[in-house]
C-alpha cells in the first residue's frame, strides 16, 4: 500500500468515526451548524448516512421537532433555516414543505418592509406544491400576497376568495393581516403610492 493510500484509509476511518451514534446527536449537530451558517458543511455531515434507510427515518423527527419548536416560540427565522435544509434532504415530504410555508408565512405577515427576496423563496414554495401535486389553502393566501408584492392586486383576487372559503379563522393571530390583504385588494393604492403591505 503507498502513502497516498494509507493516508486516505486513514482520513476515511476518522471520518467515519467522528459520526455520533445517537441520530439526536448528529441531528443537534447538523443543526448548529445551519445556524452558524454553514449550510454546506451540514449537507456534507447529512450527506454521510442518507443512503441509510434508518438513519434517514431517525435524523427526520429530530428535524422536524427542532423546527416545530422554534416556530411555537415564534422563531420563524430559526424555524425557516431547519425547514429549508430539511426539504432539500426529504424533498418528498409534503409535511415539511407545508412547515416551510407556513413559517415564510409568518416571515412575511411579520414584516414591516417588503423582502423581495422572501417574496421569491415563498413563489418557489408554492410552485413546488404545485408541482408535487400537494395543496393547502394557505399556498393560495401567499399567491395573493406574492401578487400584491409584485404590484398585481388584481391577481390576487381570486386566489385569496379560494383561501377564504376554506379558511377555519386559525391561527387568530393572523385574522387582521388576512382581512387587510383583502381590503388591499378591494383598494389598491393609487399609482405612485407605495406598494404591498
Amino acid at each position: 500500500m503507498t502513502k497516498q493510500s494509507a493516508l486516505l484509509v486513514v482520513l476515511l476511518a476518522s471520518a467515519c468515526a467522528s459520526l455520533p451514534d445517537d441520530p439526536q446527536v448528529l441531528g443537534d449537530q447538523i443543526i448548529a451548524d445551519l445556524d452558524a451558517g454553514l449550510v454546506t458543511q451540514a449537507h456534507d455531515t447529512f450527506g454521510r448516512v442518507e443512503r441509510d434507510a434508518k438513519w434517514r427515518e431517525s435524523l427526520y423527527p429530530v428535524f422536524f421537532a427542532e423546527a416545530q419548536s422554534r416556530y411555537e416560540a415564534g422563531d420563524f427565522q430559526g424555524a425557516s433555516v431547519v425547514l429549508r435544509f430539511s426539504v432539500e434532504e426529504y424533498s418528498g415530504a409534503k409535511s415539511l414543505r407545508e412547515a416551510l410555508l407556513y413559517s415564510l408565512f409568518q416571515l412575511r405577515a411579520g414584516s414591516e418592509t417588503l423582502d423581495l427576496d422572501l417574496v421569491q423563496e415563498l413563489a418557489s414554495v408554492v410552485q413546488g406544491f404545485r408541482d408535487t401535486n400537494a395543496y393547502s389553502p394557505w399556498s393560495d393566501l401567499i399567491a395573493a400576497q406574492t401578487a400584491i408584492d409584485l404590484g398585481q392586486p388584481t391577481e390576487a383576487l381570486v386566489p385569496y376568495q379560494r383561501f377564504l372559503a376554506e379558511w377555519d379563522g386559525k391561527p387568530t393571530e393572523l385574522e387582521a393581516y388576512i382581512l387587510d390583504i383583502g381590503r388591499y385588494i378591494e383598494n389598491p393604492p393609487y399609482a405612485g403610492e407605495e406598494e404591498g403591505r
